[in-house]
């Protein structure tokens, strides 16, 4: 039983994208427990080379997407529809997840109180740094 699904929305930005789905392929969680959703509205197919790939040895399962280019927001509901788990993960192609994301998220779901888990997320150190980055 898929407990998880983690929806990254993508346009354009390859190798953003790899470290980010690398970086979910590495959750220290059940691999069973989770899978990988990319819904990509870029204009060529430079992403979905790049994910079949790395996704060639994927630790868990995963799908690709195409969309016409509508912004995040709607890669996102498509990646919804799509989704096989019991809770939702949205992480953006430009971001990396540390490796107990999913298994410390989940955690906090053992309290029925409990709707909605916000991670931690910090720049990262090697980038640059624009107008809203401290």
């Amino acid at each position: 039983m898929i407990d998880i699904s983690v929806i990254i929305p993508a346009y354009r930005r390859t190798d953003l994208l790899r470290k980010a789905v690398v970086s979910v392929f590495g959750q220290d969680l059940d691999k069973g427990r989770y899978e990988v959703i990319v819904v990509d509205s870029s204009p060529d197919d430079a992403n979905r080379k790049v994910l079949e790939e790395i996704g060639a040895g994927a630790p868990c399962a995963w799908s690709f997407h195409s969309k016409t280019p509508e912004g995040p927001g709607p890669s996102r509901n498509l990646g919804v529809e799509r989704s096989r788990g019991r809770f939702l993960a949205f992480m953006d192609s430009d971001c990396q997840a540390d490796a107990s994301w999913l298994r410390h998220s989940l955690e906090r779901f053992d309290d029925s109180a409990v709707g909605l888990v916000q991670g931690k997320t910090r720049p990262d150190p090697a980038g640059r740094l624009g107008v809203l980055t401290w």
